[in-house]
């Protein structure tokens, strides 16, 4: 079966909607042999999350040394900061980029892509954990009556 948009539509054509085209490719993608092909498409998107999630760490590490926090409200910070970038960026890329990729929507050049998929990663893993992890940081010092240290 051939994937394609078409103003002129065969008699015996099957009609997909955008939902089912995107299972049908993403279906095609998952069973092609050899997985060498095709393991960007298939494991791109989990690690690029996986890489904003431990920027996220590093990042709300960086402020909990600088605001001296040590053990307190570890978790209550971390997981906000660490596990939203990592799954929001599998999400989004998976679905702003590779099936837009592989449906051709906008017909657009690869730099395009490659740029969108820079944006998703600048705001996913740095804009966001840049703006939680000291608003974090502070409703943890609020939370246990802790001065904020001299900085």
């Amino acid at each position: 079966m051939a994937l394609q948009k078409s103003q002129k539509v065969p008699k015996d054509a099957v009609e997909l909607d955008e939902l089912q085209a995107t299972e049908y490719v993403w279906d095609l993608v998952t069973d092609w042999k050899p997985i060498s092909d095709t393991w960007a498409l298939r494991y791109a998107s989990f690690a690029l999350g996986g890489l904003n999630a431990l920027c996220g760490l590093m990042i709300n590490s960086h402020y909990r040394n600088k605001l001296k926090l040590g053990n307190y409200g570890f978790f209550a910070s971390s997981l906000p900061i660490t596990i939203m970038p990592g799954v929001l960026t599998a999400m989004f890329h998976r679905h702003m980029v590779s099936t837009d990729l592989l449906l051709m929507k906008n017909e657009a050049c690869p730099m395009c892509y490659e740029i969108r998929s820079g944006a998703l990663q600048l705001s996913m893993g740095l804009l966001y954990p840049l703006i939680l992890a000291p608003a974090s940081s502070l409703m943890v010092i609020r939370c246990i009556c802790m001065f904020r240290p001299d900085i």
